[in-house]
């Protein structure tokens, strides 16, 4: 895995960032993994 930027994924994925009650001072970090 390798840490990314969040407006690196596609909307279909940090779409579900917005419900999210820490949003936007979100302290996750956004994992990829590369195949």
């Amino acid at each position: 895995f390798q840490a990314v930027e969040k407006d690196a994924l596609p909307r279909k994925v940090w779409g579900e960032c917005l419900d999210c009650p820490k949003f936007p001072d979100c302290d996750e970090v956004a994992m990829e993994m590369r195949l």
